[in-house]
């Protein structure tokens, strides 16, 4: 591999912490966002409301609660898990807490097994479902429960596609490595093994012209 390669492989790793740290930034914002005018929302009567200070609280809570997700992903989504249920239980709805909620269980799905996301996001719509059934009007499959549970179950098939997708590509990443690196040892071996050759010949050579002098200077001598 050339230098320059292995120059600019260097470099684009060193520049994905920044990006990284900005992508998360901007993702939390939107969900901020998204959260605070998902309060205005009643998904029930399907009409705008003016949210209490209540509701705009505890969306602005789910959203910062995203700084920590890359670090502890099941700790995130547990705390995210508490404060839906306790928000529901002051009468708020499932629906300004659910884009924290989606974002964190595709985290899990990203970080984690496929094991652990389905039970978390099993635990997570048992909770949502659960919560709205104790503190919420409405059919037990109303639309708002089953949206939150279908929103819930997409956003951990996603993480867990994407986690598939990037195992893939790194475990091609590494094949190409290996390949290079084995065309590099072959080269090598080859380089080398020609030297031993081209020393063997030479050997050969000087030790045919020493016999041949000795030869003539024995007959001369004679």
């Amino acid at each position: 591999m050339s230098t320059s390669g292995r120059w600019g492989r260097v470099t684009y790793r060193a520049r994905q912490p920044m990006r990284a740290r900005l992508r998360e930034s901007g993702l939390v914002g939107c969900v901020i966002v998204i959260s605070v005018l998902s309060a205005f929302l009643d998904p029930v009567a399907a009409s705008f409301r003016r949210p209490g200070a209540l509701s705009v609280t505890f969306a602005l809570a789910c959203g910062v609660i995203l700084l920590v997700r890359r670090r502890a992903p099941i700790t995130t989504i547990a705390v995210l898990s508490a404060l839906a249920f306790v928000y529901q239980a002051c009468g708020g709805t499932s629906t300004p807490t659910l884009p924290a909620l989606m974002v964190s269980l595709y985290g899990v799905g990203l970080r984690t097994g496929r094991q652990p996301a389905l039970i978390a996001a099993a635990l997570v719509a048992a909770g949502t479902v659960t919560a709205a059934m104790l503190y919420q009007p409405g059919p037990v499959l109303g639309p708002e429960r089953v949206g939150a549970v279908a929103w819930i179950g997409l956003a951990t098939a996603v993480g867990d596609a994407v986690r598939s997708r990037r195992a893939y590509g790194r475990a091609l990443e590494e094949r190409a490595e290996r390949a290079e690196r084995t065309r590099e040892e072959e080269a090598a071996r080859r380089v080398a093994a020609e030297r031993m050759r081209i020393a063997r010949e030479l050997h050969d050579v000087v030790a045919h012209e020493l016999t041949l002098n000795n030869a003539q200077a024995g007959s001369a001598s004679t």
